[in-house]
């Protein structure tokens, strides 16, 4: 009996794939810089829930920036991959990842900064965390929002009217505040900071975009 093609797939890296990738994840950061634009107009139109959603999807936006990223560097592209890119809550988990791993290296500046401080010769900061602390962040990431999916929820709440268990309406959008939006903003925001790193480390013509 024939067996049916595998949906599963590689690809060699080689200099053109490399090329095509870190494009495209400069396309797509630039998509992301579009809807945090497009957020603040809402905000500042009082649309909070839309303005967070769209913040949202920035996040997304920026989280397959930073996996093509990861794959022009380190040699891959596959289906599973491929996969993920179409996947939100994959995308949202990669989001949270970044916010992650921005966290540690902003901390990791700051530390040798201070030793290098009172040291003859400078120490040069490692950018990358060691294999422990990194699978802690991915473990962090699986847990919470792999499985929960906060942030996904989180997009829900500012699309839709919640339906409760008696018929009522138990949430509308319209309930969610400037402060909540604000807040999505400026963690799209700081994702934009990583993609930055993370375009400049792999394209030295890289130029941030300002919004």
């Amino acid at each position: 009996m024939p067996q049916e093609p595998s949906d599963d797939w590689t690809r060699v890296v080689d200099s053109k794939l490399r090329a095509q990738l870190l494009n495209t994840a400069q396309t797509a950061y630039a998509n992301a810089c579009s809807l945090i634009i497009d957020a603040k107009v809402l905000l500042d139109a009082q649309r909070y829930p839309r303005a967070g959603a769209l913040a949202i999807l920035a996040e997304e936006e920026y989280a397959k920036s930073f996996v093509l990223c990861i794959c022009a560097r380190d040699g891959r592209w596959d289906s599973a991959i491929f996969r993920g890119l179409v996947d939100h809550g994959a995308k949202q988990a990669i989001s949270q990842g970044m916010l992650l791993y921005w966290q540690w290296l902003q901390t990791n500046l700051q530390r040798v900064a201070e030793l290098n401080r009172c040291s003859i010769i400078g120490i040069r900061p490692s950018l990358f965390p060691s294999q422990q602390e990194w699978n802690s962040m991915v473990d962090q990431t699986r847990s919470s929002h792999m499985k929960k999916r906060q942030r996904d929820k989180l997009k829900q709440r500012f699309f839709y009217v919640g339906v409760g268990r008696e018929g009522h309406a138990i949430h509308l959008p319209a309930a969610i505040s400037s402060k909540v939006a604000s807040e999505c903003i400026d963690t799209a925001c700081t994702f934009k900071s990583v993609m930055e790193f993370s375009l400049a480390e792999q394209i030295p013509q890289f130029h941030p975009i300002a919004i």
